[in-house]
């Protein structure tokens, strides 16, 4: 076993929570999985990798969890609730999720273990036109929200805090049903697939890429910065349009797709440039380039 830290992480049972785990073990470190009180037994954990406490606990009980562990803690937060165009139902998720659920955690944390590190994940959507921030959505504002709030843990010195900025993930075995999966998926179908206006961008990652990029920083914790939340975007694979995407899975397929256009179907804040600006994540190279991911998706 490994003289390294353990590693809480949340959102483990999820489509990247799913490869991190994997990442973690080939890393040699002990993985403690704190699940939402709903989810019980994922396949992909062992009962002893499960925590005791789940996402419904108060401040004291995650206390209580984080000083029963021996040892230096790395808290890999992942979890989060997403909705691109939010309903009125989605308000309560949005904020328990993604912020007073975190919140609850590294609170505890600090107190439990202070100095401890927090590697949590942002998304693109907080940078709309490449902006220091502009949500694109309220899950993008949510996120921002529990950011700034990582803001006083890190610079009252309570934790150390990486947060990592990825774009728009894909992969095998992926139940999100998103855009790419849907392409795939329509590849030889006579039915005719109606999208946006097809100029968004998508900045596009393997799964197994992104994985191993929270991996390398989880092996590297000590190098964190304190008394700043150290910003860093994971790079994309590769900047696409929508349109440019339906071209090339047609090229690598041989088959076409039956795609029409319509711009009155894009929402009131799409992306459609790749997002600049950000601090790039040190020494990370995306090793599975678009043309080899979209072949493995296809099968072939």
């Amino acid at each position: 076993m490994s003289n390294g830290p353990s590693v809480v992480i949340t959102g483990a049972s999820g489509f990247l929570g799913r490869h991190v785990v994997e990442e973690i073990r080939n890393l040699n470190h002990p993985v403690i999985a704190i699940c939402r009180n709903n989810l019980n037994n994922p396949p992909n954990l062992q009962r002893e990798e499960i925590a005791s406490v789940d996402s419904s606990a108060t401040v004291t009980e995650f206390e209580a969890f984080f000083a029963k562990i021996d040892g230096p803690v790395v808290l890999v937060h992942l979890a989060a609730h997403y909705s691109s165009l939010h309903s009125a139902d989605d308000i309560t998720k949005l904020v328990e999720s993604n912020i007073h659920f975190p919140m609850r955690l590294i609170d505890a944390l600090a107190r439990a273990k202070p100095n401890s590190t927090v590697i949590n994940i942002s998304t693109l959507f907080q940078h709309f036109e490449s902006k220091e921030y502009s949500p694109l959505s309220l899950y993008g504002a949510t996120k921002e929200s529990f950011l700034k709030i990582l803001d006083f843990y890190a610079e009252s010195e309570s934790l150390k805090v990486a947060d990592i900025t990825i774009g728009d993930t894909y992969g095998a075995n992926d139940v999100r049903r998103k855009l790419i999966d849907l392409l795939i998926s329509h590849v030889g179908s006579k039915g005719t697939l109606k999208l946006g206006s097809g100029r968004q961008n998508m900045s596009l990652m393997h799964i197994t890429d992104v994985a191993r990029g929270i991996s390398q920083v989880i092996d590297d914790h000590q190098s964190i910065p304190s008394k700043e939340v150290w910003r860093v975007q994971m790079q994309p694979t590769e900047n696409i349009s929508v349109r440019e995407l339906v071209a090339r899975i047609e090229k690598i397929s041989g088959k076409s797709m039956c795609c029409t256009f319509d711009a009155s179907r894009d929402r009131k804040r799409e992306i459609y440039a790749p997002i600049e600006g950000l601090k790039k994540l040190p020494n990370y190279e995306p090793l599975i380039d678009l043309e080899t991911g979209l072949k493995s998706l296809l099968g072939q």
